[in-house]
């Protein structure tokens, strides 16, 4: 007798290793992988870019191992159902999410396949601690340093997950869209050319970036990340947004470097506090939902903003007359990446000198595109 398949739902978690949903998966019988594409996404363009090279490079991946990648259009309440009935399935599992769309619509998921008499199941699989556990006095932290040492004190990291040693594929496999339909891929211009002589996507590419930064910037990291002239950070972000690598990857594959290269350890806890950075804001996102739209402290809804299209507009051209602003900026057009430091110097310019809303920024960092009269190869990644 067969044993029935479990759906794996890919989202922002494009790779094998160190993911929870898959493994378990795989443990337990047949896997079906499911990425799933809404209709509503309002990604950047650079997003989709990246995100559709990944998507590529996973469903190689996955056919190497026997498995296919199912691509369907639609939300996952719509399409998930159809998709359990055609394959056989009687088990779903995903990694978890933390904005507030993606938890209502994964426990809307739950309620639906407990009435199907489907498994759903969700995994940690981004993140280094869930962000309800950890708190101060049952309340949520606001400021990130006493955040981070509490964070070091009380908890040990898991190890990540190796990738499945074996997998069995689905008897049943139902139809699948074309990757190539879903235009993601830019046309008329191909703006995406000065992407890809910058960047290698997918989830190898991720380890070599890592690799690469061991070797050639990590030994000065806790100083050189203030140079953003010189190669010392680790240009891993984009990697971390579409999950080709894990944090949890991250954080044991250097604390081992450091265990072993003893010099190393300032440098490699400088870097660490970096992935908790990221950790402490999705910690905010999750305990305050609003703070895509709204401010963290209520006071700032009164700030004076100014409504200076000609200064927002030079600063979205890199033609303020301030050159560490306008080098970054075309460092972003370029490249769709910006080095931290720049990142934060051109932001605070924007809010702080030219008193212009940091929605007008984020609009722009979102997707460039959209917002100049003919397409420019300006992208940032999340």
């Amino acid at each position: 007798m067969s044993q029935p398949t479990t759906i794996v739902l890919f989202r922002n978690d494009l790779r094998l290793a160190d993911h929870p949903a898959l493994w378990y998966a795989a443990q337990r019988g047949p896997v079906l992988p499911v990425y799933l594409r809404h209709a509503a996404d309002s990604y950047g363009s650079a997003w989709r870019w990246w995100h559709g090279e990944s998507l590529l490079k996973l469903q190689a991946a996955l056919a190497q191992r026997g498995l296919p990648l199912l691509l369907r259009s639609g939300t996952a309440k719509a399409v998930l159902p159809e998709i359990v009935r055609a394959s056989g399935a009687d088990a779903v599992y995903w990694n978890r999410r933390y904005d507030r769309d993606g938890i209502a619509e994964d426990q809307e998921l739950k309620s639906l396949f407990k009435e199907l008499g489907v498994e759903a199941r969700s995994f940690p699989g981004n993140l280094l601690v869930e962000p309800w556990e950890h708190l101060r006095e049952g309340q949520p932290y606001r400021v990130f340093t006493p955040f981070w040492k509490a964070m070091l004190a009380r908890h040990r990291f898991p190890q990540p997950l190796a990738e499945p040693e074996s997998y069995r594929a689905p008897t049943a496999i139902p139809a699948s869209e074309d990757l190539a339909r879903w235009g993601w891929h830019p046309r008329d211009p191909d703006w995406s050319i000065g992407l890809a002589r910058h960047w290698e996507v997918g989830e190898e590419a991720a380890w070599r970036r890592l690799r690469d930064f061991v070797d050639e910037g990590l030994a000065h990291y806790a100083e050189g990340r203030n140079l953003p002239g010189k190669p010392f950070v680790s240009r891993l972000s984009p990697y971390l947004a579409h999950g080709e690598i894990s944090p949890r990857q991250i954080w044991w594959h250097l604390s081992r470097l450091a265990e072993e290269q003893g010099a190393w350890r300032r440098n490699v806890d400088a870097f660490l506090r970096e992935l908790g950075w990221r950790e402490f804001s999705w910690h905010l996102l999750y305990h305050f939902p609003d703070l895509p739209r709204e401010p963290l402290r209520p006071e700032f809804q009164r700030f004076p903003w100014r409504q200076d299209p000609a200064a927002l507009r030079a600063w979205t051209r890199a033609r303020t007359g301030y050159p560490i602003i306008d080098a970054g900026m075309r460092e972003l057009w370029e490249s769709g990446w910006m080095h931290n430091r720049v990142r934060m110097i051109v932001a605070s310019f924007l809010v702080k000198d030219l008193r212009i809303p940091w929605q007008e920024g984020e609009a722009w960092f979102w997707d460039t595109l959209e917002r100049l009269e003919k397409p420019h190869p300006a992208r940032v990644f999340g």
